[in-house]
């Protein structure tokens, strides 16, 4: 998860350079080899940041959730498993 992350980071840093969602795919296949992001799964961040998303930590890269949506499921879980009692 770390490793998708970091990719993610450069993808936003290639969209802010100006590079194509295709040049984005081939510089991360160059820096991370096997270990690179799914070519569907780097242009749908990339598309994402290019139409103005800010941050990179989105639940459609692997499963990677923002903070807030974590904390948001735990305090959920708390209201309706354990009840209100905070």
């Amino acid at each position: 998860m770390q490793r998708s992350l970091e990719q993610c980071y450069a993808i936003k840093i290639c969209v802010k350079l100006g590079k194509s969602g295709s040049e984005t795919l081939q510089l991360l296949r160059t820096a991370y080899g096997d270990a690179v992001l799914s070519s569907s799964q780097v242009l749908r961040q990339y598309k994402a940041l290019k139409d103005g998303r800010e941050g990179v930590e989105t639940n459609s890269v692997q499963g990677v959730l923002h903070l807030q949506e974590l904390r948001t499921m735990w305090l959920m879980r708390r209201l309706f498993w354990i009840g209100t009692d905070f």
